[in-house]
């Protein structure tokens, strides 16, 4: 067998391959299609992803004594800027924020995302969700200053809306990926 195709190409070495009469246009690789690729990251976005989640966590965590100036007719007080109920969420979002940026370095690591990253990824990215909605249903007041907490709310379910989206994405890209996955069969 290995002989037999060592010799095919020993004759066509030797004798030439006969060509057809037809012209043939010079090939050029630049004419192909992109290949999309899901899998391989952009580094560039992941780097400054993880720097905006160290900032935030040092932010987050260091702002606990801000204080907001707040004027109500000739009287200007000071008050802290989040409430009681606001802090409580604070440690969650903490470990959800550390565990996506050890997420994101791992992933920066490797160059690609694969299904179990994507996994873990949905899964961070869902906790993020679940304390969102529970900041969003909080019957006490997240600032302070308990006029402005409607503006806040609002904010946070754009966010909520934004990272549901990142999750239909990630749900969707495992599936695209596990779609084209080859599998092996053997035997009949």
């Amino acid at each position: 067998t290995f002989g037999m195709i060592v010799l095919i190409f020993a004759l066509v070495e030797r004798f030439g391959v006969v060509q057809s009469k037809q012209e043939t246009k010079a090939w050029d690789p630049r004419t192909l299609p992109a290949v999309e690729d899901g899998d391989r990251i952009k580094m560039g976005e992941m780097v400054a992803s993880m720097i905006f989640l160290t900032i935030l966590i040092v932010l987050f965590n260091g702002s606990q004594g801000w204080t907001a100036i707040i004027s109500l007719g000739e009287e200007v007080t000071t008050v802290p800027l989040m409430s009681a109920a606001f802090w409580d969420f604070a440690p969650w979002l903490t470990l959800v924020w550390i565990a996506e940026l050890v997420l994101k370095a791992v992933v920066l690591l490797r160059g690609h995302w694969s299904a179990a990253t994507r996994v873990i990824s949905i899964v961070i990215d869902g906790a993020g969700l679940f304390i969102l909605f529970r900041m969003l249903t909080s019957p006490e007041p997240l600032l302070a200053y308990a006029p402005a907490d409607p503006g806040l709310r609002v904010g946070l379910a754009v966010i909520f809306t934004f990272a549901a989206i990142e999750i239909a994405q990630q749900i969707y890209r495992l599936m695209r990926a596990a779609r084209h996955t080859p599998t092996l069969t053997i035997g009949n």
